[in-house]
């Protein structure tokens, strides 16, 4: 099911399949600013990364002495939510744990999405609540892929990030299974701005890790045209498009709580960089929000 918010400027549709955002419209010129998925390129639109960030070493991790199997970026986003509260400008989705997720995720949750629509501006909550009466460990965070070439004529190379007054991005360093080493590599930015290029993401996407700033503005060249995203709460942040040799007209920023799979560590769940830890019976809650203009 497709639920919708909506005001006098923008409208937002999102799915309970994975909470996620299938359109985000700037309603005075029908802008599309969420990419709309490509099943050849990539399919995705924005979906939730939760309860890991990431593949984690041989798809499995432990947890007091148990192995347990989870794919990339874990579960969140191909389950089902229920909505529990929906008005014209916020909604709330629910997923709760049930005997399949138990099996891969050994801890009983409940996991709400809050969606808030003020003006152009979607922020989104998520509240993490522990049912369980052990403390339990999660990872979340989104993959929000967002359309370029938003005017006529446009091209992949006319778009660029802001990162404000930054001189330099310090994305980590991944061995030869995309697992994240704890050197860094330098990428030069011009009065803080990256050029889209596709050779900035041959090696594959930026993780860049206790982030200088919280907000990031991709802008054209050609047009006012821009999307902010705004998020202190998140320790990491990671920017991704497929490499391919003719780009594809979208970007992905995404903020993480927690780093993907490290090479240098162990497969204990808890001992993961930044993983997020909830006592029994207490909640935990991080947001980020994106603008469009």
């Amino acid at each position: 099911m497709v639920c919708v918010l909506e005001n006098d400027l923008s409208r937002v549709c999102i799915s309970t399949w994975g909470a996620e955002v299938q359109s985000f419209i700037l309603k005075d010129s029908q802008t599309e600013y969420i990419w709309q998925g490509n099943a050849e390129i990539w399919a995705g639109r924005a979906p939730l990364v939760f309860p890991i960030v990431g593949r984690y070493k041989d798809n499995e991790y432990t947890f007091q002495g148990k192995t347990y199997h989870m794919e990339a970026h874990g579960f969140g986003k191909c389950s089902e939510f229920t909505v529990i509260e929906h008005g014209t400008d916020k909604i709330v989705f629910s997923l709760r744990y049930s005997e399949s997720t138990l099996q891969m995720y050994p801890f009983k949750f409940e996991l709400q999405i809050r969606y808030s629509l003020n003006g152009t501006t979607l922020t989104k909550m998520h509240t993490m609540i522990n049912l369980d009466d052990k403390a339990l460990y999660y990872s979340i965070g989104g993959h929000d892929s967002y359309n370029l070439c938003l005017e006529e004529g446009e091209v992949f190379g006319d778009y660029y990030l802001d990162f404000g007054n930054l001189d330099k991005l310090e994305p980590l360093k991944r061995d030869e299974n995309y697992y994240i080493l704890k050197e860094t590599y330098v990428v030069s930015l011009h009065d803080g701005k990256l050029p889209l290029d596709m050779q900035v993401f041959e090696k594959g996407a930026l993780v860049c890790r206790d982030f200088p700033v919280k907000n990031i503005v991709l802008k054209s060249k050609k047009s006012n045209r821009a999307i902010s995203v705004e998020f202190a709460d998140f320790k990491t942040i990671g920017i991704w498009t497929k490499y391919l040799t003719k780009p594809a007209n979208y970007i992905c920023l995404e903020p993480w709580s927690t780093l993907p799979d490290c090479a240098y560590l162990g497969k204990e769940i808890e001992g993961k960089v930044d993983i997020r830890k909830v006592l029994p019976g207490e909640k935990d809650s991080i947001s980020f929000s994106v603008t469009i203009r």
